[in-house]
């Protein structure tokens, strides 16, 4: 597959129209690829936690239907980030959503892990329970969101169900970045799978942002990385360099142990 990542410097003082009108112009530079990533909570801001609520929306809401005419006019899959997801009942998520082609909604996933450290997250929001993998033709692609990278578990779930991409969506702040990058690539090298991780940049809620996405090959080499302002990185990402290196350097099918799908 052809793949993007998405980075985006969002001023903090842009509406959510501005915002949307902002990433559709950056998804119109990405002509012939297979499939686009954008980062978490773009619309909203990640850090923004006072807007969660009046910011919200449904799946059948401005933001959705926005990115659905992108995906339609490129052609091209998008998992067009995140956005804060009220349900029928008024919880709310941080939900991503993956299109296809032809701009319909191929799956949902929310977010499972979600953060408190110097973060009301876990105070707004409720979790997600299920973990997707998805098909694009033949590749075998799973989602996941920022915090999620520091829990390996869901990603060895994800492989056992048959990832061969993992495609992150992330608002990762810059004093973390260290971490962002070595997580990235051991998430991709324990796995051997290929890691998509698109990133915001700028400032988001008084907090700076890393920016520095990452395309990842399954044998943790750093394909294209992002710096830390506005970018759209790119990369060749062949399934059968997943085959290949899964059956010359056998690590996935040597494991002695599983990973049960168990909360504590």
């Amino acid at each position: 597959m052809k793949i993007a990542a998405v980075q985006p410097e969002l001023d903090p003082a842009m509406n959510k129209s501005e915002r949307i009108e902002k990433i559709g112009e950056l998804i119109e530079e990405v002509e012939n690829y297979d499939l686009i990533i954008l980062p978490e909570l773009w619309n909203v801001g990640f850090f923004s936690f006072d807007e969660y609520d009046e910011k919200s929306e449904t799946l059948e809401g401005k933001t959705v239907k926005s990115m659905s005419v992108r995906a339609q006019e490129l052609e091209c899959h998008l998992l067009m980030g995140s956005f804060v997801e009220a349900d029928e009942e008024n919880e709310l998520y941080n939900t991503s959503v993956l299109l296809d082609d032809k701009g319909n909604v191929m799956t949902t996933y929310r977010k499972i892990h979600l953060f408190g450290y110097e973060s009301r997250e876990t105070d707004i929001l409720s979790p997600g329970k299920e973990i997707n993998v998805e098909d694009i033709g033949a590749n075998k692609v799973a989602l996941s969101t920022c915090y999620d990278l520091r829990f390996p578990e869901l990603y060895r779930i994800q492989l056992e169900r048959g990832a061969e991409y993992m495609l992150v969506v992330s608002a990762w702040p810059r004093e973390r970045v260290d971490h962002w990058q070595l997580l990235c690539r051991t998430r991709a090298l324990e796995n051997q799978s290929y890691l998509i991780a698109a990133n915001c940049a700028g400032r988001s809620g008084g907090v700076e942002m890393a920016g520095n996405s990452l395309i990842i090959s399954p044998r943790g080499k750093i394909l294209s990385k992002a710096g830390r302002g506005e970018e759209i990185i790119k990369a060749e990402c062949p399934r059968d360099e997943v085959i290949d290196f899964r059956d010359n350097f056998p690590a996935v099918t040597d494991r002695v142990y599983t990973c049960e799908n168990q909360k504590q």
